[in-house]
Order: C-alpha cells, then sequence, then structure tokens
C-alpha cells in the first residue's frame, strides 16, 4: 500500500513539478528527470522542493504581470498613432519605390538592346582597325624591304658617277 501512495505522491509532486517548471521557464524534460530521479523515501522532500517551486514560479509569474501591465500603459494611444503614422510613411515609401522599380524594370529591355548595338558597333570598329593595323604594318614591310634594296643601287650608282 505504501508503494501505490508513494507512487501516487510522485505522480502528483511530477505534476506539479511540471507546470511550475513550464512558468518558469525550465525544460519540462529537465524537471521530470529531476523529480523521477528522486528516490521512493525521499517524497516529502519532493513535496517542500516543489511547494517552493510552485512560489517560485508564481512570484515569477506576477513579476510577468506587472510587467505587462507597465507595457500595456507604456503603449499610450498617442505612441500607438506615432507607430502607426511611421509605419504608414514606410508603407508609402516602399509603394513608391516598387512603382519607381517597375518603370526601370520596363526600360531595361530597351536600354540592354541598345548596349548590345554599341557593343557591336564598337566590336566592328575593333576589327576594321586591326584589319587597317594589319595593312599598314605590310605596306611598312614593303616599304623596308623595297629600301633595303634600293639602298645598294643607289650607292653603287652614286659611286660610278663619281
Amino acid at each position: 500500500m505504501n508503494d501505490i501512495l508513494a507512487r501516487r505522491a510522485r505522480r502528483a509532486t511530477v505534476g506539479i513539478a511540471l507546470s511550475a517548471a513550464l512558468v518558469a521557464g525550465i525544460a519540462p524534460v529537465t524537471a521530470i528527470a529531476a523529480e523521477t530521479s528522486a528516490p521512493t523515501g525521499a517524497v516529502a522532500l519532493q513535496t517542500e522542493d516543489a511547494a517552493a517551486a510552485k512560489e517560485k514560479a508564481y512570484a515569477a509569474m506576477q513579476e510577468a504581470l506587472k510587467n505587462l501591465e507597465a507595457a500595456k500603459d507604456a503603449a499610450s494611444p498617442e505612441k500607438i498613432a506615432e507607430i502607426d503614422t511611421k509605419i504608414a510613411i514606410f508603407q508609402e515609401n516602399y509603394d513608391t519605390n516598387l512603382a519607381q522599380a517597375a518603370i526601370y524594370k520596363e526600360s531595361l529591355p530597351t536600354m540592354q538592346a541598345n548596349v548590345d548595338a554599341a557593343q557591336a558597333e564598337c566590336d566592328k570598329a575593333h576589327n576594321r582597325t586591326r584589319a587597317l593595323e594589319a595593312e599598314l604594318n605590310k605596306m611598312v614591310d614593303f616599304q623596308s624591304q623595297r629600301n633595303s634594296l634600293n639602298g645598294p643601287r643607289v650607292s653603287a650608282a652614286s659611286a660610278t658617277r663619281k
């Protein structure tokens, strides 16, 4: 019979500890583990611990209620109206920026086409410049070869005249 009473007392203290743990913010698993790991003969001690935890949790709950009331009092209608005004301003700015982005997004394909056309013209001019440079190099090489061939003739002709 004592075992049955001890088990019932333990279940009751586990329930109380679990409730107190939830209110106090303690992990329920930790509270249950602490309660169930206690020896059976320590039921009276567990009950005292549970009562102390319950009182502590009740005090924490009262403190939380007091903080909630203070927060409620701090949120005066004027402050709420000010916050609502700021939210409306931010929403208006967001909508304006969204509309501008849509306008810019519409012109992007045209701008991209212009960039592509300009790039094609640039590539064409670059290719033409390279072709002209190659042609110029050929003419310079040809002129150099011509001068080198004509150089000995001119000096021979001038030597015979003298």
